[in-house]
């Protein structure tokens, strides 16, 4: 067949195919681009907005989900900071960087409960050898004032008997006089 140009459309290249068995040619003419763009700039537009929109939805939900394990972290500080409760512990299910940040400080916490523990643990065993040894102490002081009561009756009894000594040697010596003075008139 024949090839047909309109001479008001200067052509710019040409492709031969086979459609349905026949050669056939196709010419592609010359496109002003400028004109072009002007023509599908609103489609470009609005190709481009929705673009940027799904975009900014994606970037937003992004967000929300970072913040919100953020912030749940944060609470379980805070809450574990106000009570001291060492059992409390966060939600690490994430397996991002908040997970990763959650899971160290459920091992944190984990650590300085044992340590808290054995903490405890040494201060039961340290009062317990103080009520121990205070015990120990009471009858310690209960045998000294028993023993300082008994010193004192064994301590009056050597009083007694030094009286009695020297009431003795005092009637030994008037006795001895006495009879000095019967043998001398005798």
């Amino acid at each position: 067949e024949a090839l047909t140009t309109h001479a008001a459309v200067p052509l710019h290249g040409a492709w031969a195919v086979q459609h349905e068995g026949q050669p056939r040619l196709l010419a592609v003419d010359q496109q002003h681009y400028l004109a072009l763009l002007f023509e599908r700039a609103p489609l470009y537009a609005v190709a481009v907005l929705i673009l940027m929109l799904g975009v900014l939805t994606v970037s937003q939900l992004l967000i929300s989900f970072i913040t919100t394990n953020i912030r749940a972290l944060r609470d379980v500080m805070l809450t574990v900071q106000e009570t001291g409760d060492l059992t409390l512990r966060a939600n690490a299910t994430s397996r991002d960087e908040v997970g990763s940040m959650a899971r160290a400080f459920n091992a944190m916490q984990s650590s300085q409960q044992e340590v808290v523990g054995t903490v405890r643990l040494a201060a039961d065993q340290l009062e317990q050898g103080t009520d121990e040894m205070a015990r120990l102490m009471t009858n310690v002081k209960d045998g000294m004032v028993t023993q300082q009561g008994e010193t004192d009756m064994v301590a009056a009894a050597v009083n007694e008997m030094s009286a009695t000594v020297q009431d003795i040697a005092g009637n030994t010596a008037v006795t001895r006089d006495q009879s000095s003075q019967a043998d001398a008139l005798a």
